[in-house]
């Protein structure tokens, strides 16, 4: 099969080009860990952990959270944002093709022999435009591995996010469980410690006790009923940061957090299972564990989008390859040109930096200390 003439010129600059490139860039490697041998038996993490605690106003609370959290929106919206970063970085490694319209109208006064022509040509074309770059050095892969790096990193970061609100919703729900409870036995407490002190005082009135008990009891009392109001303060305002947490709107602030009476579980012997279960904690924890942290996960992510992009910086110091292809219809008012003829024309093109004034290796820099931080 013989080569038309015409394609030697492009055949042999692709193949010196080809043949030129040798580079491998460094891959991301990851620093040696001394952990602790993992146990025998691999754990699994659950993201909807809370649901463990078998507690339906703790799990409303918890999706009512991460409903209107704004925390959580922007992560989505990074997300999102990531994921149209990958698909640009991926629509370079195909050919791009464009839609062209010309038209141009000229006048050039000309003479041949005696006759002097004075004519106004229009001309109108329409083409589509293909440009293709050749990724040589790998320059646009790199591009790709750092978009998709980051794109996995915000996921991460968005389930860190997750996990922190849903902490810290469980935390303070925990707590106002708590100062309830011990708003509970405080009150109690204060009734008992009146019922001794009237006591006390009708045993000294009949001189059967002392004034020295009475005083006693009194005291006692008195301590106990201070308490009161400080635990009424501490669930207020435990109540409002849990209201904060959830989202709610100004207007239904004042609107209590529906919960279980503490006071019908301590009169009442509920069924087994009708109180929240805490769940079992594992004896063994994998160290490994700590890799799948979110946080973590998407620091590690950021850093392999870094390294690409040292790579694809120092790309930039080689020569880009480029295919370009145009073709279409032309027409022209010209004598010279009739109907609506077919044209094309075919290209490669090599492009190198040779002086930039330091652009190319700010730009290294700059992805370097980026992959420093």
């Amino acid at each position: 099969m013989q080569i038309h003439s015409r394609f030697h010129p492009f055949l042999i600059l692709l193949s010196l080009v080809t043949a030129s490139c040798s580079t491998v860039w460094p891959e991301y490697e990851r620093p040696p860990l001394e952990l602790p041998a993992a146990p025998a038996k691999p754990l699994s993490i659950d993201r909807q952990w809370w649901k463990a605690f078998e507690d339906p106003t703790l799990n409303a609370l918890v999706d009512e959270a991460l409903l209107h959290n704004w925390d959580l929106a922007k992560a989505a919206a990074n997300v999102a944002e990531a994921r149209a970063a990958v698909a640009s970085a991926k629509s370079l490694l195909s050919p791009r093709v464009d839609g062209v319209i010309n038209a141009s109208s000229s006048q050039r006064q000309l003479t041949l022999g005696s006759k002097e022509f004075d004519d106004v040509v229009s001309t109108g074309a329409v083409s589509a435009a293909v440009n293709w770059e050749i990724d040589l050095w790998d320059r646009i892969r790199q591009m790709n591995d750092a978009a998709l790096a980051r794109f996995a990193a915000s996921e991460h970061a968005r389930n860190a996010t997750t996990l922190s609100i849903s902490t810290l919703v469980a935390e303070t729900w925990f707590q106002l469980r708590v100062l309830d409870a011990k708003l509970l036995v405080t009150r109690a407490a204060a009734a008992n410690s009146k019922s001794v002190t009237d006591l006390e005082f009708r045993r000294w009135k009949a001189q059967v006790g002392t004034e020295l008990a009475y005083i006693q009891s009194l005291a006692e009392y008195k301590a106990t009923e201070a308490r009161v109001p400080v635990y009424e303060e501490a669930v207020s305002q435990t109540e409002l940061a849990l209201k904060l947490l959830v989202g709610r709107s100004p207007r239904a602030l004042g609107e209590p957090v529906p919960r279980p009476s503490l006071q019908k579980l301590r009169d009442q012997d509920l069924p087994e299972g009708s109180m929240p279960t805490v769940p079992q904690t594992p004896r063994e924890i994998d160290s490994l564990l700590l890799l799948r942290r979110p946080d973590v996960a998407s620091a590690e992510l950021l850093l392999v989008a870094a390294n690409a992009d040292v790579n694809s910086a120092r790309a930039e110091f080689y020569p880009r390859l480029t295919l370009s292809l145009l073709a279409g219809f032309v027409a022209s008012t010209s004598s010279a040109i009739s109907g609506m003829p077919l044209f094309w024309e075919a290209g490669a093109g090599l492009i190198g930096p040779i002086f930039d004034g330091g652009l190319v290796q700010s730009k290294v820099d700059a992805a370097e200390a980026r992959r420093q931080k």
